[in-house]
This record gives structure tokens, sequence and C-alpha cells, in this order.
């Protein structure tokens, strides 16, 4: 009869651990990451209402990324971790040239102006219309390394690095304007 060494055992039983930690993580990342319209990115980032279900859309973003209710008092308590939040994740929507853009939301903000309207689609075009956003527990997870390669792919997710698709920005729907 042989015996396993104290080492061996503590080892196979914290890789065990470990397994069983991380397959949660995986399975969460689905979860984790959802597809937001431009529009909607950019009234949270500008401050200026391009969202065409207008507040609400706002309501929606915020409590997706901090997993709260969607309402305007979540809204105004998280509203500057979301939008850091997600200008780290998105980091093309500093690209977004705004100078042609106050002109406009200033002579008439409704989403019926057809000159926002174009404006809009010009962005549409050139950064895609709908983007990734991880919740912003997701996110911090990422960023401390909690999801590696293993437990994003093992769950069918695409990575960049260590990270899931979209935690780097990557657009769903990016067009090739150039």
């Amino acid at each position: 009869m042989t015996y396993d060494s104290y080492d061996e055992i503590e080892v196979d039983n914290l890789e065990t651990q470990d397994a069983q930690e991380t397959a949660p993580l995986a399975a969460d990342v689905s979860q984790t990451i959802k597809k937001f319209h431009l529009n909607e990115l950019l009234t949270l980032t500008t401050g200026m209402m391009l969202a065409q279900e207008g507040t609400a859309a706002v309501h929606r973003l915020v409590a997706f990324v901090m997993e709260a209710d969607a309402d305007a008092v979540q809204t105004m308590a998280h509203i500057e971790t979301v939008k850091n939040c997600i200008e780290e994740q998105l980091p093309f929507l500093q690209e977004v040239k705004l100078s042609g853009l106050y002109p406009i939301y200033q002579y008439d903000s409704s989403p019926t102006n057809p000159y926002l309207t174009v404006w809009l689609e010009m962005q549409s075009l050139h950064f895609g219309d709908e983007h990734e956003v991880m919740t912003f527990r997701a996110w911090q997870a990422c960023r401390n390394g909690l999801f590696g390669d293993a437990a994003a792919n093992g769950n069918g997710i695409a990575t960049n690095g260590d990270m899931p698709a979209g935690a780097m920005g990557d657009s769903v729907t990016r067009r090739q304007s150039r």
C-alpha cells in the first residue's frame, strides 16, 4: 500500500478548487456581455441625448453595466462609473468628432432633426451600429486577470489576449470605411 505525500494531495486539491472557481466565471462571461447601439453609448459618454429611445435607453445601459434596477436614481448614482467603464472598454469612442455635432444639437436636439440623424448615421457607418459592453463586475474581473484564455475559449468566446471579445473595444458590426 502506497501513500501520497501531503504535498501532492494539497496541490491536487488546489488545482481542483481553481478549476471549480473558474468554471462559473467562464459561464458568467456570456451573461455579462450585451450589445448596445452606438447612439446609446454616445448619449452616455457625451451627455447629449442621442439615443432614439430617450432616457429609458440610458437607464437600461447603466442598469446592465451596474447590474442594478433601471431607474433614474440608479442612473444618477452610477453614471460616472459607467461612463468611465464604457470608455475603457470602447476606446474608439474618443475618436468620435463632436465638433460638428454641437451646432446641430443646439439648433434642434430632437430625434427627428434630419441633420442629427445624418450625423448619427455617419458615425454608425464609421464605427459600427452595435458594440459589446461588459458589466462593471466582469470588466473588473478581466482587468484583474480572472478570465483567462482557457475559461473564455471553453465557453466558445473568442478572446483578445486574456479578455473576452468586446472587452478591448472590438466592434460587433464594425465596418471598414477606409
